[in-house]
């Protein structure tokens, strides 16, 4: 949750979009600090570049 709740607050307050986390109940472990500051990373090279950072992966051209 916490990783979906910064992207949606980078990505959807970028626009003006308001939101509501809800919350659902899981047995999986909650994701590391590191995929969540890479995801924001990633939310923010968008946002001021228009690219999703895919394009710097050599193994997809």
């Amino acid at each position: 949750m916490p990783r979906a709740k910064a992207i949606a607050t980078i990505i959807l307050g970028s626009q003006g979009i308001a939101f509501t986390p809800l919350a659902v109940p899981s047995s999986r472990p909650q994701e590391s600090i590191i995929r969540i500051i890479r995801d924001i990373a990633r939310a923010l090279l968008w946002i001021f570049t228009g690219r999703t950072g895919a394009s710097l992966n050599p193994a997809l051209d």
